[in-house]
């Protein structure tokens, strides 16, 4: 999580997946902020025969600065 966090501010762009389930960790992504990061493009999947739980792909763009 930490590594995470500290390149954040480096990067320009996120591709995340989100896996719709609650397993056991003890390393998050940082939640990221809604004034630095907006959401441009998801694509939601159900479970499936290959899948147990669903998940969501997700692409954020960091918000240009003026």
């Amino acid at each position: 999580g930490e590594i995470y966090r500290l390149a954040l501010p480096l990067a320009d762009r996120i591709y995340m997946t989100r896996v719709h389930a609650v397993p056991e960790g003890d390393v998050y992504f940082p939640v990221l902020n809604p004034e630095d990061w907006s959401l441009v493009w998801s694509e939601h999947h159900e479970p499936d025969e290959r899948h147990n739980v669903g998940f969501t792909f997700m692409r954020y763009d960091k918000e240009s600065k003026k």
